[in-house]
C-alpha cells in the first residue's frame, strides 16, 4: 500500500501510539490520596472552627493557620497524583 492509498482510508493503520498515558504506581497513588484526604479534613475542620468560633482568641489560628496547613498538605498529594 502506498502513501497515496492511505488518504482514501478513514484511518491510518501505520501510526503507532507512542504517547500512551503512564500507569501510576499504586503505592504512590495511595500516598497521594492519603495526603489529599488529610489535607481536606484539616481544611474542613478549619472551616468549621472558624465559623463556629468556639475559642475567640484562636480565631486567626483556625482561619489562617489551619487553612495554610491544609493547603500545604493537599498540594504534595496533588503532585504525587498528577506528576506520575
Amino acid at each position: 500500500m502506498t502513501s497515496t492509498e492511505n488518504f482514501n482510508q478513514p484511518w491510518n493503520t501505520d501510526v503507532q501510539i507512542t504517547d500512551a498515558p503512564k500507569k501510576i504506581n499504586p503505592v504512590r497513588k495511595q500516598n497521594a490520596f492519603i495526603c489529599i484526604s488529610i489535607g481536606a479534613f484539616i481544611g474542613f475542620l478549619s472551616c468549621v472552627l472558624a465559623i463556629t468560633n468556639p475559642l475567640p482568641d484562636l480565631f486567626n489560628f483556625f482561619l489562617y493557620g489551619l487553612t495554610m496547613l491544609a493547603i500545604c498538605t493537599i498540594l504534595p498529594g496533588f503532585y504525587l497524583l498528577f506528576e506520575g
